[in-house]
């Protein structure tokens, strides 16, 4: 899968579905912090079955009620559409959660 460019990540991440994300070397970084530690634990699970469905599996980091995801594409070792699309399942995820 190709890189994209500074430009095109620039782009995607001004889109208000990717808001808060940013570009952190040759990938894309976000923290959300939630009520607790269950509702992290909730929020990975859903993220881990669609993570696994688009064959793309984020790094992230937990520490009680904060979760920092990161994504790129290892074998292309840059950022790819895959990890914008990621992105935007994950935002998708936290926004079905907060209207709960």
């Amino acid at each position: 899968m190709p890189i994209l460019t500074s430009q095109e990540i620039a782009n995607f991440l001004s889109q208000s579905t990717l808001k808060g994300w940013k570009k952190e070397q040759n990938a894309i970084e976000k923290k959300f912090v939630f009520n607790d530690f269950l509702e992290v634990m909730h929020i990975i699970n859903k993220i881990a079955l669609v993570a696994e469905k688009l064959n793309h599996h984020p790094e992230w980091k937990n520490v009680y009620n904060q979760l920092t995801i990161r994504l790129t594409t290892h074998d292309s070792k840059g950022i790819t559409l895959k990890d914008i699309q990621l992105a935007q399942e994950i935002e998708k995820i936290i926004q079905k959660n907060k209207q709960l």
